[in-house]
């Protein structure tokens, strides 16, 4: 609980340093506080899966190139996504 009280208060610290520097702007609704203050759990599992993730694969798709990593310093296309 403790852990989930902080991290509601880093997030509410968050949306107050955006208020300040984008004052211009229109405000969030209060539904999208809300979902700010309670969602971040959902947000750091997400990153944590993701990295989990990337560190037990060897091969990276980015821009529709499917790449295989073999070594810090090499790197082999293994496909190329059909346009």
């Amino acid at each position: 609980m403790i852990i989930f009280v902080l991290g509601a208060a880093k997030s509410w610290i968050r949306l107050r340093a955006v208020r300040l520097a984008l004052a211009s702007y229109r405000q969030p609704w209060p539904e999208a506080r809300l979902a700010h203050l309670v969602l971040w759990p959902f947000a750091s599992a997400l990153f944590l899966y993701n990295a989990l993730a990337a560190s037990g694969s060897r091969r990276i798709t980015w821009r529709g190139i499917i790449y295989e990593l073999k070594s810090p310093s090499e790197a082999v296309i293994i496909a190329r996504e059909q346009k």
